[in-house]
């Protein structure tokens, strides 16, 4: 099962369906919605004790891969103009992917909800983002118990 961090103000996935939709018809993985912060920490952290794969744009609902079960893996996508920050904290509990938005014509801005524009929207690269997932998802599963 993917767990896909959902946000609601800044740094949304545009097309995060699509990406959705793609890795369910590449790999018949299920795919589950979570919205961190909500519930309480222990919800938080009950939510995520089913995957396999933590999937989401960089924020903080991603530290919840410190309590995903082990050899779980972690893939953070990361706005155009972003960079790794979270490899520190996740790649030593298990596998750790990223990707970064190359592409600047896939950035878009709220200016009400971001005034500077330094933590835009994103279109994903679906290709380019399915195949990352499936290649969690079999990392993964290579460190199964």
């Amino acid at each position: 099962m993917i767990g896909f961090v959902t946000r609601s103000n800044r740094r949304l996935l545009v097309n995060e369906d699509e990406v959705a939709a793609g890795i369910r018809e590449a790999t018949g993985a299920t795919v589950k919605w979570l919205d961190f912060g909500n519930r309480g920490f222990l919800a938080d952290i009950d939510s995520v004790q089913d995957l396999r794969v933590l999937v989401g744009g960089q924020g903080s609902g991603l530290i919840n891969g410190l309590y995903l079960p082990a050899g779980s893996a972690v893939v953070v996508l990361y706005q155009f103009g972003g960079w790794d920050v979270f490899e520190e904290y996740l790649k030593p509990r298990g596998p750790y992917l990223w990707w970064v938005n190359q592409e600047e014509s896939s950035s878009f801005c709220n200016q009400t909800l971001d005034r500077y524009c330094d933590s835009p929207d994103t279109v994903l690269d679906t290709p380019a983002v399915v195949s990352l997932l499936t290649d969690a998802l079999k990392q993964a599963r290579g460190h199964c118990p």
